[in-house]
């Protein structure tokens, strides 16, 4: 199957590569480190919603160098396409790079397979899903935490249109190097994104031991600290039952849980990365000094029961 494949993309790859000169060089190199700083940014970003290594770096760290390889990537796909459109013999013009499958049947393809000319737009629509989900994050609070998340998620599509584009309309995609570095990076993708969804993490979860509470009943008082809180949402994706993120970027949480929501809430705090959670356990006892001795003939008021394991905050 491995050899099959191969044959495939070497026969296109021979069918797909312009004349070796230097317009070619530059074109071919951009693109496949737009790529790569593609492919890295989307790995980041997988970083980031997990809190992977959050403890270690700081966060405005993390989130600079992701959106730093996401727009060097975008600014490399651009001079990819106007490399491709400024080449001596190419049938791709400046419109093209906008403009989607829009000169499939031009002369200058030649006996180009049609795959390789609609690979050839794909490439385009990739760029432009990615170009909308960045600007996206400029009107972020604009749009609502939801609708912002669900552009965002343009980019996993692009990254795959990408990978696309790469392996069926680049030059260099039949070469071992080429076609298995593509290969190789989807593959290391698709098995983080399929191992940090919700889940796959609530089956891996199910065998966890509950977290020890000292004593049965008790309660895990939780604390949100308004100035930390980034609203990423990471808390909801691990405890969904006691944090809520609504579209206009309100945090709504449990300010006590039973000891069965301990865990989530564990996570939450574990993976938040502005650590703007505070946990915390409520006295089970508590010994207070005896009190002062009221004057003759004076009356205490009885001290009056609070209930406070049904309160919530809103932030």
């Amino acid at each position: 199957m491995i050899s099959g494949i191969t044959t495939a993309l070497t026969s296109t790859a021979v069918l797909a590569a312009p004349p070796d000169n230097g317009v070619h060089v530059v074109a071919a190199s951009a693109g496949f480190a737009s790529y790569l700083l593609v492919w890295a940014a989307v790995m980041w970003g997988m970083f980031l919603r997990n809190g992977w290594a959050s403890t270690r770096v700081r966060h405005s760290t993390l989130y600079s160098t992701h959106m730093g390889l996401g727009l060097t990537g975008l600014c490399l796909g651009l001079v990819h396409g106007a490399a491709q459109a400024a080449a001596p013999v190419t049938a791709t013009g400046l419109l093209d790079v906008f403009l989607p499958f829009r000169n499939l049947d031009h002369p200058a393809w030649g006996d180009l397979p049609r795959l390789v000319r609609l690979g050839e737009g794909v490439g385009t629509l990739a760029f432009e899903l990615m170009v909308a989900a960045t600007l996206a994050t400029a009107v972020r609070h604009r749009l609502g935490q939801n609708r912002w998340r669900a552009l965002h998620m343009l980019n996993y599509v692009g990254y795959l249109l990408m990978v696309t584009h790469v392996l069926v309309s680049g030059s260099d995609a039949g070469r071992p190097w080429a076609w298995g570095t593509v290969l190789g990076t989807t593959l290391v993708t698709a098995v983080t994104w399929a191992w940090t969804t919700r889940w796959a993490t609530a089956a891996r979860r199910r065998g966890e031991r509950t977290l020890s509470i000292s004593r049965p009943g008790s309660r895990l008082e939780i604390e949100v600290d308004a100035a930390l809180c980034l609203r990423f949402g990471f808390c909801e994706h691990e405890a969904p039952g006691v944090f809520q993120l609504s579209g206009d970027g309100r945090l709504t949480y449990d300010a006590s849980v039973p000891v069965d929501a301990a865990d989530a809430v564990v996570r939450a705090a574990r993976v938040c990365p502005a650590r703007a959670i505070r946990l915390g356990q409520g006295a089970t006892e508590v010994v207070m000094a005896a009190p002062p001795t009221p004057p003759h003939g004076s009356v205490v008021p009885p001290p009056v029961p609070i209930d406070r394991a049904s309160r919530k905050v809103r932030t």
